[in-house]
């Protein structure tokens, strides 16, 4: 996935070019990291930050900014830009997985 490569790409790519044919085992991971591996995303955003809930609340309220808005994003934590990479590692040590987006 780091490479670009979709587990469908891989599952095919298996199934293809295996003399035997694949365990369910292995099959059945598959598809669970291709349904796991979109529920988890790290993302570079440009965000509005205050301390004040009722504040963001207002500033959401105003039409001109509304505009701007592409995403609300509630169930986010911030983590430092250079430690994309690293924070990917660890979430896949606890058999999470995630994609990295621009």
């Amino acid at each position: 996935m780091d490479n670009g490569i979709t587990i469908a790409q891989i599952m095919e790519y298996l199934t293809t070019y295996s003399k035997n044919e694949i365990p369910a085992n292995v099959m059945t991971t598959l598809r669970e990291w291709e349904k796991e591996s979109g529920r988890i995303r790290i993302r570079t955003v440009t965000i509005v930050e205050t301390d004040d809930p009722y504040l963001l609340e207002e500033l959401k309220s105003y039409k001109s900014v509304r505009n701007h808005m592409t995403d609300e994003l509630p169930n986010v934590f911030e983590i430092d830009r250079k430690a994309a990479n690293k924070v990917k590692r660890e979430i896949e040590k606890k058999n999470k997985f995630c994609t990295i987006e621009s």
